[in-house]
């Protein structure tokens, strides 16, 4: 891109989404038009952008109305995100994805107590090497109360990494958060729980984690769980004890999405599942587990209970060469070209 002014009709672009590698004096130069001025969203992934990138949006004023920003995947590290938490040019930034770079305590830490980002509602720190201080720099921050969703995943944290939000409250408006593929254990629940922060949450992934049977009974033994609208456990080591206290607990009176997919389950906890009350409410419900017996999986596909869609979404998480093996016991005509999502909704169509 060279210097000249660019035409008119950028003034109308409220979003760019870049694929190709831009390099920096190619990003520099962009970020010097002025007809960016009405851009709410700004999407560079995978660049290569580093440092000398977000400290050169860092000083632009030419994106007054910048609403999304993503720089996943960028080699930025904690020296560009220190400059971009003392910009004063970005005030109406909802979402922040930084997801994928190595921003490193002194970056973060900035960043998650500057008063310049009043607005933001979605961060995503996923992927970053993140430390229990830097965590606790966030909970304890008086700038982050608008903060709705935070994720916090791929940062190979331990139990002890939210122990942070047990002494701060900070994060009054939190609605969504993501766990997912840490080595959460047993007490990271605990923390949820007596932090209070689990009461404001709607939607809470933890799935690929290392969480039993203890973890999942302090969720569904919680008063403070009955906003849980999404729930995802997949991918742990829960077992038909901690599937049970799930499916039989008298707090989880919101949920509508469950996922509980490859974790060692057999049939003992999907029978108790038949007669909860908790199917009837749940949209969609995912379960893959070889341990499951098939006629038992299949009494749950066609519970009078289940509901339309969430009878479709479990059909099409299954293994194909079970789908075909229903399709053959219910006289379903396919073919090795057959889809699965095809064959999946012809099952759904016959239970």
């Amino acid at each position: 891109m060279d210097d000249q002014p660019l035409p008119t009709a950028w003034s109308f672009v409220r979003a760019l989404k870049m694929s190709k590698r831009w390099i920096l004096h190619e990003f520099e130069t962009l970020l010097s038009h002025r007809e960016l001025a009405h851009m709410t969203v700004l999407q560079f992934d995978g660049h290569g952008l580093g440092d000398p990138g977000l400290q050169a949006l860092a000083k632009t004023t030419n994106l007054p109305k910048l609403q999304t920003l993503r720089l996943r995947h960028n080699d930025i590290h904690g020296p560009g995100l220190v400059d971009f938490a003392a910009s004063k040019h970005f005030p109406d930034l909802r979402e922040l994805s930084l997801k994928g770079n190595e921003l490193g305590d002194e970056g973060i830490t900035e960043f998650v107590e500057s008063p310049h980002f009043p607005a933001l509602r979605t961060l995503d720190l996923g992927m970053n090497i993140l430390t229990p201080s830097t965590l606790s720099a966030l909970f304890a921050s008086a700038h982050r109360d608008s903060l709705c969703a935070l994720d916090l995943s791929r940062n190979g944290l331990e139990d002890h990494a939210l122990c942070g939000l047990t002494t701060s409250h900070r994060l009054p408006s939190l609605t969504h958060l993501t766990l997912s593929y840490n080595t959460f254990c047993e007490t990271v629940f605990e923390d949820l729980v007596e932090s209070q922060q689990l009461q404001t949450l709607t939607h809470l992934k933890a799935h690929g984690n290392l969480l039993n049977t203890k973890a999942t009974k302090t969720l569904a033994n919680s008063v403070t769980a009955n906003r849980l609208q999404h729930l995802h456990l997949g991918h742990n080591h829960i077992d038909d004890e901690g599937a049970i206290a799930l499916f039989t607990s008298p707090h989880l009176t919101s949920l509508t999405h469950l996922d509980l997919s490859y974790n060692p389950l057999t049939s003992e906890s999907i029978k108790v599942l038949l007669r909860s009350p908790l199917l009837a409410q749940l949209d969609e419900i995912l379960l893959v587990a070889p341990s499951i017996d098939v006629d038992i999986l299949e009494s749950l596909l066609s519970h009078p209970a289940l509901r339309p869609h969430a009878r479709q979404r479990l059909f099409e998480v299954q293994p194909e060469q079970q789908l075909q093996s229903w399709a053959k016991k219910h006289n379903i005509t396919f073919t090795r070209h057959t889809k699965k999502a095809e064959l999946a909704k012809q099952l759904c169509a016959s239970h």
